[in-house]
């Protein structure tokens, strides 16, 4: 038992200094024990009285989340109608212009802590639907250029790009992995001298980011990408604009957890049920918490084993 324990009190140290977003989960055990422990030494008419009140909050929690969703659905189900009543002969409010755009970005990580960036902004080059359409080019373009971007003389007039080299959070050796992130661009840019006011640049299904690092250096990717090899023995990752986010998230994994062993215990700890997994390890550290589990599991089984209740009708008749 007491090699089990110190197994156990590895296990979760381990997995908290790898990966502290675990925190929350070892509390919660950490509570559990303490609950347990509290109720395992208490008197039985104060344990029963313990027991019904820990009943009453867990049914109290779970009408709120119930309330609490109802709510929600009402709410959204309310913002999607009418909202109110609508003049039909108001006519509609002003927005923008609107521009199809197609942005490509390529992400370089080092061996250092730097990350290269280079993004490409392409804009259609349709645009006779748009009044003053000359104007309008060279409204856009001064836009574009507030926000760090630069025409490109090889590529074409409508194509702009922009880099840069900053540092990224990498660990040096714990935590497993830091989240970094890259901003998309604006997509809503402030005109002049246009009688739009602003323009709002529709990024198309060809956008995507491509990022080139060490092998094992990324962990998980927000949105999720494809991975594959990339040049000079590194590997590429290739990222989809997110739908409804302004940022693309990835995770930098420190030198030593890069190693191809170290990346699959590291993936372990990511796996959902892993954190609930560690909440339920931790009271079993403890020999009182262990030993009311250890009851509890052989009171079901003596409840499940087949035949149980036919050996004790018999034992009754016999007595009687």
């Amino acid at each position: 038992m007491v090699a089990l324990r110190v197994l156990l009190a590895l296990i979760v140290l381990s997995a908290l200094l790898v990966r502290p977003s675990l925190w929350p989960f070892a509390a919660a055990g950490l509570l559990a024990t303490l609950l347990v422990s509290l109720v395992a030494s208490a008197r039985p008419e104060l344990r029963t009285a313990v027991v019904r009140a820990t009943t009453k909050v867990v049914v109290m929690i779970a009408g709120a989340i119930a309330v609490l969703g109802v709510l929600a659905l009402v709410l959204t189900a309310d913002r999607s109608g009418k909202g109110g009543p609508v003049d039909p002969g108001a006519p509609p409010l002003p927005c923008c212009a609107f521009v199809d755009a197609t942005y490509a970005a390529r992400l370089t990580l080092t061996d250092t802590r730097d990350l290269r960036t280079y993004e490409l902004l392409t804009l259609e080059p349709d645009m006779d639907g748009l009044p003053h359409a000359p104007s309008f080019a060279r409204a856009v373009t001064r836009a574009i250029a507030r926000d760090g971007w630069r025409p490109s003389s090889e590529i074409g007039t409508s194509t702009f790009v922009r880099s840069a080299t900053r540092r990224l959070d990498v660990p040096g050796i714990l935590p497993s992995e830091r989240t970094n992130r890259l901003d998309l661009p604006d997509t809503l840019l402030r005109l002049q001298g246009t009688p739009q006011t602003r323009l709002r640049l529709t990024l198309g299904e060809r956008s995507a980011i491509v990022l080139d690092a060490p092998s094992n250096a990324i962990g998980n990717t927000f949105p999720a990408g494809t991975t594959g090899p990339g040049p000079r023995h590194s590997t590429r990752t290739t990222l989809p604009l997110p739908d409804f986010e302004d940022a693309v998230e990835f995770d930098v994994r420190s030198r030593p957890f890069r190693n191809p062993i170290l990346v699959k215990a590291v993936n372990v700890t990511v796996w959902t049920p892993f954190g609930w997994l560690l909440a339920l390890a931790i009271p079993l550290i403890s020999d009182r918490a262990r030993g009311i589990a250890w009851d509890l599991i052989r009171r079901g089984l003596r409840r499940l084993r087949p035949g149980r209740r036919g050996e004790r009708r018999t034992q009754a008749r016999d007595t009687a």
